[in-house]
């Protein structure tokens, strides 16, 4: 609106005062079309009869499309637009990358891709993204025969390594999948993970003759410096006594055979603290063994 407009004795002054509506601002006064003042407020004197005018613009406002992480993906959408536009922004993720959400100061607007507002103020918009992550879920079966580990949650591609230990007495036989499928009798078995993933380490008893008793046992555990393999059952030349770190990895290989009630010690002095396999594996008597150590 402009005010101020009227009859004036001669030398007068006279205020002319602009007020921009919603969403305007105020450009400057014209008359004939020249610029005679960029103030709200004009005051002259009056000394002939004046036609001025008052004049106004949209507002232009900025659209900041930010991105979090800056290597999670891309936005489109982002610019300068008149106050009362609508404005749709759009989020692409990166490979590896999931879109999360969009904020503005911290705050949740939308969850999807597209983020569609009515820009009516300077407006800073976050897309944030994040890497996606694989369930690797691993269960024992029956639970009370033995523990897994190497579940978790991991990123498309990495490699995983899960592990079983058999609780005295027993046997680890193999892994299934949710459709009960034998995916592996290793054991650790490493994969490459590319989906959501369950497996079920399948645990059974050991079985000598018509008694049920350990086969093997090690002691002392946690182990310090040796760690003794006792075996309660012959085994081949075939015979190979592996000793993992939870990795996967394999620090140390014994061959060779073993006559009931023999004992192999191991040198462990040197291990770090933490979690240790030690599988067991002769192909001639089809013995299969794998037992959890603790290194103190």
């Amino acid at each position: 609106t402009a005010s101020g407009g009227g009859s004036y004795p001669y030398g007068s002054s006279v205020t002319l005062l602009a007020v921009p509506a919603t969403g305007y601002e105020f450009v400057n006064w014209t008359e004939s079309g020249s610029v005679v003042s960029t103030q709200e407020s004009y005051v002259f004197t009056v000394t002939a009869d004046r036609i001025l005018v008052a004049n106004f613009q949209l507002i232009t406002l900025q659209v900041t499309a930010e991105i979090n992480p800056v290597e999670g993906g891309t936005v489109d959408g982002g610019g300068s637009y008149p106050y009362g536009s609508s404005v749709t922004l759009l989020a692409v993720p990166a490979a590896d990358y999931e879109f999360v959400n969009w904020t503005i100061e911290d705050v949740e607007v939308s969850t999807t891709y597209t983020y569609t507002f009515t820009v009516t103020e300077n407006t800073v918009v976050r897309a944030n993204f994040a890497l996606i992550t694989l369930t690797v879920t691993v269960v024992a079966e029956p639970a009370d025969k033995g523990t897994v580990t190497g579940g978790g949650d991991y990123l498309p591609g990495e490699t995983v390594v899960v592990a079983a230990a058999p609780a005295d007495g027993h046997k680890f036989y193999h892994w299934t999948n949710e459709s009960n499928e034998v995916v592996s009798d290793e054991n650790p078995y490493s994969f490459t993970v590319v989906e959501n993933i369950s497996l079920k380490g399948i645990f059974g008893t050991v079985s000598i003759g018509e008694s049920e008793v350990p086969y093997i046992e090690l002691y002392p555990n946690p182990v310090g410096d040796y760690l003794y393999v006792e075996f309660r059952v012959e085994l081949s030349e075939s015979a190979v006594v592996s000793l993992y770190d939870v990795s996967g990895k394999v620090l140390a290989n014994y061959k060779g055979s073993h006559l009931f009630k023999d004992v192999l010690e191991l040198k462990t002095s040197h291990l770090k603290p933490g979690i240790y396999f030690i599988k067991i594996t002769d192909i001639d008597t089809d013995t299969r063994f794998t037992g959890k150590v603790i290194k103190r």
